[in-house]
């Protein structure tokens, strides 16, 4: 934007407040021209050199309409040190008690020679049943048909026998303090 020198000074000295409200709003950077431009008496709008927006930077104080752009995104930093050690954190609260106190039950029923046998085996008192089993015996007549938890100090036994005579049978209950 260029403007006669004449018509500025007289511009400047009427509407002074004027002025610096259309150079606040436009960004308008007012400097004279060179010597060449001095017989015409005319000034340009051009940045001045050095400025941000000469230098093709933005700058809101220098033009309003200035497209800021983000340069071209640099290559990734090399990586940092490894920090220091955090703080010891606090103690958790106590986890619910195990087990404890692993304890074998043994018994032994006698079944009649083709007959059925039951035996229930039973936990000290305040101890719980964790499991059960069978011991094997010498005969490979004798069939164990059911093993079952009956609540939590207990187990039952269910074997059958295939033998003539009467023939033993043995078992384990396995109990323990729990939780």
């Amino acid at each position: 934007m260029t403007y006669r020198g004449h018509h500025l000074i007289q511009l400047a000295r009427k509407h002074a407040l004027a002025l610096a409200a259309v150079t606040a709003v436009t960004g308008a950077v007012l400097v004279p021209q060179a010597s060449a431009n001095a017989a015409t008496g005319t000034s340009s709008a051009a940045p001045a050199e050095g400025t941000a927006l000469a230098q093709g930077r933005c700058c809101k104080r220098h033009h309003r309409s200035c497209k800021c752009r983000p340069g071209a995104r640099g290559p990734q930093g090399p990586k940092g040190a490894k920090g220091d050690k955090g703080d010891t954190g606090q103690t958790g609260p106590a986890g619910p008690a195990g087990v404890s106190g692993y304890e074998l039950i043994r018994g032994t029923i006698t079944v009649p020679g083709g007959g059925l046998g039951n035996l229930e085996l039973f936990c000290p008192p305040g101890k719980v049943a964790i499991g059960a089993g069978h011991l094997h015996t010498a005969s490979t007549d004798v069939t164990l048909y059911f093993s079952e938890r009956q609540g939590p100090g207990s187990w039952q036994f269910g074997v059958r026998s295939d033998l003539p005579g009467p023939s033993d049978a043995e078992f384990q209950l396995i109990c323990a303090f729990a939780g």
